[in-house]
């Protein structure tokens, strides 16, 4: 990868995420499970989360966890034991306030992880790279802190967009739309990911790379994105998410009674979800072929 750039805004960062995750009104909707998708990413998440089969009692550290939402959704569904790590002292503070499942939190560098060599089995990081001045340290971070075999799941924001739905709103715009700078403004494009640049970085740093996949290319992002306006719209109403969860008593499934399901008739969303994801998959596969896309995930593995 490129030199290392100056971490100039990182300050600006934690603060604007210590501002921004109480403002989440989402916060608690990991109690769903995976049964709640909101857009088309969730299910994305869902299905490639899978590929990293998680086994009872394993350790997961999840770089980037904000208020532990993910880790709290895979120790419900896998019973692992899960280890988040954050800038944001604020974020980490409300994780660790409202913590039923007893997730260990911390404030730490991705660029120079806290933990001993081979301390975790699996690790995890969502939107994490593209805010950093050396991706390719924190992916070596990565392959030392994973035990031999074991996997890790990344999500970039790409370098390479062309063609995107972005990439067309900032061209029929004049460069006043489709900036990708994320709803915090909390994105700078020249920090934005190389996916081959990153390939190249985790194959350095001793990890197999198992699947690159180019996510969010062009209808998929504006179904998401007109999904993102939507419920924008509807909270702004003072719609609440009161009636879309009911209890799960703890006793009936064995996980802890703090976990919640859908109401029905979400069930009957997630299955139109699913065929709309389908659909526009088909369609955005001439972008996800060349490499063009929003984003991209990597499934990378340590061997030895």
């Amino acid at each position: 990868m490129s030199e290392a750039k100056p971490n100039l805004y990182r300050s600006k960062q934690q603060a604007l995420y210590n501002a921004h995750f109480l403002e989440d009104p989402t916060r608690r909707l990991w109690e769903f499970g995976f049964g709640r998708p909101r857009m088309l990413k969730d299910l994305e998440n869902e299905f490639i989360l899978t590929k990293l089969e998680f086994q009872p009692d394993e350790w997961v550290l999840d770089i980037g966890c904000n208020t532990g939402g993910l880790l709290n959704r895979l120790r419900l569904l896998f019973r692992v034991r899960g280890v988040g790590l954050d800038i944001a002292k604020d974020a980490l503070q409300a994780a660790q306030s409202d913590n039923p499942l007893g997730n260990s939190y911390l404030v730490g560098d991705a660029l120079d992880l806290p933990f001993a060599d081979a301390s975790f089995d699996k690790v995890v990081s969502f939107d994490v790279l593209e805010h950093l001045p050396a991706p390719d340290r924190c992916i070596s971070e990565i392959s030392r802190v994973l035990k031999p075999g074991g996997r890790a799941l990344i999500y970039a924001i790409s370098q390479r967009d062309r063609f995107t739905w972005h990439w067309f709103l900032h061209q029929i715009s004049g460069g006043h739309w489709g900036q990708g700078l994320g709803s915090c403004q909390d994105h700078r494009r020249d920090y934005f990911v190389d996916p081959k640049a990153a390939l190249v970085a985790a194959e350095q740093a001793g990890l197999v790379v198992e699947q690159i996949r180019y996510y969010h290319c062009f209808f998929t992002l504006a179904f998401d994105e007109a999904i993102i306006w939507l419920l924008s719209r509807i909270l702004r109403f003072g719609v609440r998410t009161a009636g879309l969860e009911q209890t799960v008593p703890g006793q009936a499934t064995g996980r802890p009674a703090i976990l919640r399901r859908p109401a029905p008739w979400f069930y009957v969303y997630r299955i139109l979800l699913r065929v709309i994801r389908l659909i526009l998959l088909g369609l955005d596969w001439l972008w996800a072929r060349a490499g063009y896309s929003n984003g991209f995930y990597l499934i990378l593995k340590r061997t030895a």
